[in-house]
Order: C-alpha cells, then structure tokens, then sequence
C-alpha cells in the first residue's frame, strides 16, 4: 500500500531519448542543478537525485505530447512544433515555460532553385492557381501537415496537396513525389545543398524547446502539484539567472531619488535596491544593487560612473528566484 502511494505522487518528466533535444535537454537540466542519473544507457527511466520524486522518462519526441495528454506523464520537454501540431482538442496539456534557451529552429516552405519567379509567398499564391488552371495541384511533403495546413489557408492558398512523409524531405522534389517541402530547419543548409531555397512570409513557425504539463492531475494531487512547482521554480530561476548580471557598487550622492529615476529609464524591468552603509567619515554612504540583462550591463555601469559610484562588482548568478 506505501509503494503504490509513494508511486501516486511522484511526477514523471518525459524527455526525448534520441534526436536533437536528447542531449540537449539533459545538458540543460544539469546546468539547472537537477542532472539525471540514467543508470543504463538501454533504460527508459531515470532519476533526477537532486528533487526525490521526480522520474524521467524517456520518450520518442513524436510520443511526449500524447504521454502528458494521457496522464503517463505529467511534464514533458518538447519542441513546440511538435507540441502544435500534436497537440489534441481536449486542452488537457498546456505549455508551462514557453521558451527553455535551447533547441531553436524553425518550419519552413522549401521551393526549388530552379523557381526563379518564386521568392515570396504572394509568388506561391499565384503558382498555386495556376497550376489550378492547368488541373494540377501543388503537392507538398511534410511531417507538420496540421501546422502547414494553418498556415497555407491562412495566408490563402487554398489549392494545395499534403504529402505526409517521415523521411528525409529535401530530396521529394527532385524525385517527383511533391513540388515543394515543409520541413524543420536550424540553418538552411540542409535546404540549399538540396538545391532548394526559403521564401519570403514561407516561415510557418519559429520554434524551440518548451516544458509542458497535465495541469488537471497536477493541480488534482498536492505532492504533486508541490514536486512540479519545485522542479519550474527551479528551472525558471536558472532562465532568469542565465540571462541576467547583478551588479553592486557604492554611492555617495544626495538624491538617491534621481539616480534611481535615471536607472529605470534605462533598464526595461528594473530590479533596484538602495541601503545604508556605514561609513566611518561623516560622509553618507548608500549601497546600490540591481538586476540588469547583459544589453543593458555597459550602459549602466558608465551612468553610474558618471553619478560618482564606487567599487563597482558585477556577480554572475546561478539562480535568481
């Protein structure tokens, strides 16, 4: 009875177990402070040792969508292409860090070089109806067909073929099975030493690693619900932490008012602290601290400079929470 209710409330994090964000996501999670001991290479679970109760599970990246879906597991990492176009209708997933840092690329048309009059989706348009006109149809080999269908309609090209394929796309137009190709790229190097080429408007979707979960069982169950906020809290902190400075100094100023008003117009979400400092002069000393991202590191510490500061530090930080 214990072991079934100690399995109950863990949580079990699906990660992809090959592919591009294999490595990728488990690199991210140690950089985070939560590494995953995988015991054997051949095993499909892990522990992460750091948060007890939190199992990873690894998944084909094409299954993590529908695992967390069915409640099997109740996070994933996932790329958001995959996540939309698999994505079902009864909302029971939901996208909980819309961004993770790693894992970018992006849904793109693909047409032949040899289109020259094509170079922008209002091209694409104009092709597709004449191919209406000679009664063909453009025909279109993807592996997002729900995604790329969206964007066609919506853009309106209305005249067009699907072409589900799960291998290697870039070679269907030369072999005739389509005219051109939807498919994930990070460079366009695949794309051009096929002998295609990107359109103008022909990006479907810029995508990148995101965290999913099955807010219905988590909210249902409270070490549940406890575990995933400690494993985002977590998670969320390292973002913030990579992408931010903090950066201490002295002052000795009279309006600690107006430097404040002089750094908010200078940082787009400020995070500002002035206290008192001892100072065995009579001379009054205050303390400044704040949180910057790194576009805005330089220009603070010359107006800060300018202001008088002194012993100037700047700390990168593991965490901000």
């Amino acid at each position: 009875m214990a072991d079934k209710m100690t399995q109950n409330n863990k949580i079990q994090l699906a990660i992809p177990s090959n592919g591009a964000l294999y490595e990728s996501s488990l690199n991210f999670l140690s950089q985070s402070g939560i590494p995953v001991l995988r015991s054997n290479p051949r095993k499909y679970s892990a522990l992460i040792p750091n948060l007890k109760g939190v199992h990873i599970l690894f998944q084909r990246t094409s299954d993590i969508t529908s695992k967390v879906e069915d409640g099997s597991a109740e996070l994933g990492i996932v790329g958001l292409d995959r996540y939309l176009e698999l994505k079902g209708q009864n909302n029971n997933s939901s996208i909980l860090i819309n961004d993770l840092g790693f894992g970018e690329c992006s849904l793109l048309l693909g047409v032949p070089n040899s289109w020259i009059d094509v170079t922008s989706l209002a091209d694409l348009i104009d092709l597709t109806i004449e191919f209406r006109n000679k009664g063909k149809t453009l025909k279109i080999a993807t592996k997002f067909p729900n995604l790329v269908k969206k964007h066609l309609i919506d853009n309106g090209i209305n005249h067009f073929k699907l072409i589900r394929s799960d291998g290697t796309l870039e070679v269907a137009p030369e072999m005739g099975f389509a005219d051109i190709i939807a498919d994930i790229s990070s460079s366009g190097t695949t794309m051009r030493e096929n002998n295609l080429k990107t359109i103008k408007g022909g990006t479907i979707l810029n995508s990148q690693a995101i965290l999913i979960g099955n807010k219905k069982i988590i909210n249902s169950n409270k070490s549940k619900l406890e575990l995933s906020q400690m494993l985002i809290n977590t998670i969320d902190s390292h973002i913030y932490a990579s992408q931010s400075y903090i950066l201490t100094a002295n002052l000795n100023v009279n309006d600690t008012n107006k430097i404040i008003k002089k750094l908010n117009s200078l940082i787009i979400d400020p995070k500002i602290s002035i206290s008192d400092l001892y100072s065995p002069s009579k001379e009054k000393l205050y303390k400044l601290e704040l949180i910057i991202n790194k576009a805005e590191l330089l220009l603070v510490i010359n107006t800060i400079k300018k202001s008088g500061a002194t012993n100037i530090k700047v700390y990168k930080p593991e965490y901000l929470f």
